[in-house]
């Protein structure tokens, strides 16, 4: 399963992003983010590779357990969070990010230098 977050009400330059930013690459060798659809959050996703996304494989209990970590530190979008985990209970698919919501697109995936 990929590892994905989704930080709302959040821009890149923020110290409380830079301090998560800092916190997923201890984490993760490589890491890309996007703004999201309403251009006041940040995506993230972890990868194999820093030259494009090729999502990494976790298990949902690793999963849960890192989103938990960033909602933890008031990062991880808490409503998306409780509601992946409503959706893994009732067996339907859950841990996506959308690329277009309310006829509006996220950005560019970009590398976390």
């Amino acid at each position: 399963m990929r590892l994905t977050f989704d930080w709302d009400d959040i821009s890149i330059g923020e110290d409380k992003a830079i301090a998560g930013c800092l916190e997923l690459k201890k984490r993760f060798e490589h890491v890309f983010f996007r703004v999201s659809s309403s251009g006041n959050g940040l995506h993230f996703i972890v990868s194999t590779s820093p030259y494009e996304v090729i999502p990494m494989d976790f298990t949902e209990e690793e999963v849960i357990a890192h989103r938990q970590d960033f909602l933890d530190m008031g990062l991880e979008c808490g409503g998306r969070f409780r509601t992946d985990l409503m959706r893994r209970e009732a067996g339907t698919t859950w841990g996506r990010l959308f690329t277009v919501k309310d006829g509006k697109s996220c950005g560019e995936w970009r590398y976390l230098e």
